[in-house]
């Protein structure tokens, strides 16, 4: 998905080849002003976070099939087989009453959750990322709040708490900030002086483990909780990966299912990080480790070496 060039969600396979666009940038019906995310329920896709607000089916092949107009936007959503129904996140700016929403599959019988409320502060980030769907199990948070919920049954029930004690952020003191000052101000204040706070961008949740990036006077925190011994391993910025040894990620930019989390990184820079890895072992060691634990690294790497274009690291538990 490109919000910002091409404002349009690109279709590939599974092996990585470009097999169609959706792209309906314009005004008028089946046409879209600004987009935000997307889920695929029944071979379908679905657009969210789209403006003028509404909801936009499409099929793979980049089709318009329907469009459902709406008083306020959804920018969030998962659809669960076992219970047949639609769970959105409203834009909290558009909401009046109720933060999250349920429909069935006709989009009827519907149901409220998480009452706005007026003394809360919900930031101005990006929502796409406030569900977790790992298949059957939906987990689900907002920015500045610190509860990450488990939809049971059709109830939210609340499952991890996070306490930042004296290291977390007065979230009056952020909004005061984000209100008085400039926008260059406001930058240096969130990347410079902001102490800890929750929002759920770069983050996930399994039956396991809890991930999530967080920030505190301008450094990075990569912070792993194991929910079964209930540790706690926090990794100042970097992730060292004993996986293949070759490039080491800062963050996870995105998550599939409950086993599977990736990011991306251009093909020149992994070609220029194999590159390195060369210098460091050797000519007989490289050739021993391109045929051995690199050798996923190296094809994807010769193959990309001179393309901007973004290659796509998959990763999975170590077993």
């Amino acid at each position: 998905m490109d919000i910002f060039g091409c404002h349009c969600i690109k279709i590939f396979d599974k092996s990585g080849n470009y097999l169609s666009k959706i792209r309906a940038y314009g005004e008028g019906p089946g046409k879209y002003l600004d987009l935000d995310n997307f889920i695929v329920v029944n071979d379908e896709v679905l657009v969210l976070g789209v403006y003028p607000p509404k909801l936009m089916w499409f099929s793979f092949e980049g089709d318009l099939l329907r469009e459902e107009k709406l008083k306020s936007s959804l920018t969030a959503g998962v659809f669960l087989e076992s219970t047949n129904r639609h769970y959105f996140f409203k834009a909290h700016h558009q909401a009046e009453d109720f933060l999250v929403l349920s429909f069935n599959s006709s989009f009827k019988d519907t149901t409220f959750y998480f009452p706005k409320k007026t003394d809360q502060y919900y930031g101005n980030y990006s929502s796409r990322d406030n569900f977790i769907d790992n298949s059957e199990e939906v987990y689900f948070s907002m920015a500045f709040q610190d509860t990450i919920y488990k939809l049971e049954e059709n109830v939210y029930a609340p499952k991890m708490v996070l306490d930042f004690g004296n290291y977390g952020q007065d979230i009056s003191e952020y909004k005061m900030k984000m209100d008085d000052l400039e926008t260059m101000e406001r930058m240096d204040f969130i990347n410079k002086k902001a102490k800890l706070h929750f929002v759920p961008n770069f983050w996930f949740v399994t039956e396991r483990y809890f991930y999530s990036d967080f920030r505190f006077e301008g450094r990075m925190f990569n912070v792993i909780f194991d929910r079964k011994t209930q540790k706690t391993e926090v990794l100042d910025y970097g992730i060292i990966n004993d996986l293949d040894e070759g490039y080491n990620p800062h963050l996870f930019n995105y998550r599939y299912d409950e086993n599977k989390v990736g990011l991306r990184i251009s093909g020149k820079d992994l070609y220029e990080i194999l590159e390195k890895k060369k210098e460091e072992l050797g000519p007989e060691a490289f050739e021993e480790y391109i045929k051995g634990k690199g050798k996923n690294l190296a094809q994807a790497a010769y193959a990309a070496k001179d393309s901007e274009n973004p290659v796509l690291i998959i990763y999975t538990p170590k077993k």
